[in-house]
């Protein structure tokens, strides 16, 4: 069924102040069921995307800057027998694929390239175009990484396996700022971006209902939630939940490789993950992709008047949940 859709009302001070701060799109949208935003260019995913779905994907959903990247690690480690010099071998965005990149990026037909467009290598993973078809051609079982909720994707995806994972937002917001500095030019200040967070502004928000519409599936037997948290306080037991989850049993010695593999010091030191050869397709500088790697590090960020503004959020939105950060 086509997706419902309305433009964000820029004539909202708030909405217009969001999007002069945001250079790379001068409108969004807001996608149904769930108000969530997106740019004009997932417009076109829905009409022109060829994807196929397969009985043994595996899909990865976050709200951005919420563990993505660690969980597609260790998962891709544990459905590929532990090969961690496979793993070193190809970037991860080689491996376990971006469902939706290819709709990034402000493409507008008879338009010339954006100049971030013109800077990435035509021939690699990142050129918007590429992804999509190199999915389709890729060997079974696929890992994909999504930031749609799983009611945007394709029917037939959401009876396939999906790990879920949601993180404390006062983390995510602070993460969120950060990336979107560097990948998609965003100019104001993070004070004005904590703003558009709490308002369900900014790009796949609200990021609250993306986190309950997955824990209310979380009993489904397709569905493994997860949070930021729990990997860091239980990294072996959520190696071994996702283990059984994709039915892929490790051995203690491959559960130890894959603890190393993916702890902090050498994720953010190795380049298959940490966005640096990326970057290099992109023609971007490098920058810190994983920055800092902790839960509650918004402690020593928010102002007192932002956690309040944030506590009054998550007991809003997700207190009648059940859901705990235990860093809130």
């Amino acid at each position: 069924m086509p997706w419902e859709w309305e433009y964000l009302d820029d004539s909202d001070p708030l909405v217009a102040k969001m999007v002069s701060h945001t250079t790379l799109f001068d409108k969004y949208v807001k996608l149904k069921p769930g108000d969530y935003i997106m740019n004009p260019q997932f417009l076109r995913l829905e009409k022109e995307m060829k994807f196929t779905v397969r009985e043994d994907d595996v899909y990865i959903s976050t709200y951005p800057r919420s563990g993505t990247t660690w969980t597609q690690e260790i998962t891709w480690c544990i459905m590929h027998n532990a090969d961690l010099e496979a793993a070193k071998a190809k970037t991860l965005m080689e491996r376990s694929f971006f469902y939706e990149w290819d709709y990034l990026f402000p493409l507008e037909e008879g338009q010339p390239l954006p100049e971030i467009v013109l800077k990435m290598d035509p021939n690699s993973i990142v050129f918007p175009g590429n992804t999509a078809p190199a999915m389709e051609k890729s060997e079974s079982p696929r890992l994909i990484k999504t930031h749609l909720p799983m009611s945007l994707m394709p029917e037939e995806a959401r009876t396939k396996k999906v790990i879920y994972v949601a993180r404390n937002p006062k983390d995510v917001c602070i993460s969120y700022y950060h990336h979107m500095l560097h990948f998609e030019e965003y100019i104001g200040s993070f004070d004005e971006f904590v703003e558009y967070f709490l308002a369900d502004l900014l790009l796949w928000s609200p990021h609250w209902r993306h986190v309950v519409e997955h824990w209310k599936l979380r009993e489904m037997p397709n569905m493994l939630f997860l949070t930021y948290e729990e990997l860091h306080q239980d990294i072996r037991g959520c190696i071994s939940k996702i283990s059984d989850f994709v039915g892929c049993p490790l051995t203690d010695d491959q559960t130890e490789a894959i603890v190393e593999h993916t702890s902090f010091d050498l994720m953010k030191s190795n380049k298959s993950v940490n966005m640096e050869n990326i970057d290099d397709m992109m023609g971007l500088k490098t920058q810190e992709f994983i920055r800092q790697g902790k839960a509650g590090g918004w402690r020593a960020r928010l102002t007192h008047e932002q956690n309040c503004h944030f506590n009054e959020y998550i007991q809003e939105h997700l207190a009648e949940t059940g859901l705990y950060f235990p860093e809130t």
